[in-house]
């Protein structure tokens, strides 16, 4: 894959973050008790994922293990992991 052009990766990255500031400072504003904790489990099973995930990658990479750890990739399941637990949270 090639590499991104320097002005796209600059102006992708200032509108992600202002969009994401925007819009969870808008959603938690809106957001009812049961809303918000569905959020916060989900946002902490997330951040789980990433903590065990990332770090055991990377030393098995070092070890030869496996291949390069894909941050994206981390990313990405940990936004699935959100999503499942939130679902559950909130509608099961």
């Amino acid at each position: 894959m090639p590499p991104l052009p320097p002005d796209f990766a600059i102006g992708a990255s200032i509108i992600w973050v202002v969009g994401m500031i925007v819009s969870l400072t808008l959603y938690h504003r809106s957001v009812d008790d049961h809303e918000e904790r569905a959020y916060l489990w989900a946002g902490t099973a997330a951040w789980y994922t990433i903590t065990l995930a990332a770090p055991t990658w990377w030393v098995l990479h070092r070890a030869s293990l496996a291949p390069a750890p894909d941050l994206m990739l981390v990313f990405a399941v940990s936004l699935v992991v959100n999503l499942l637990v939130w679902i559950w949270l909130k509608y099961l």
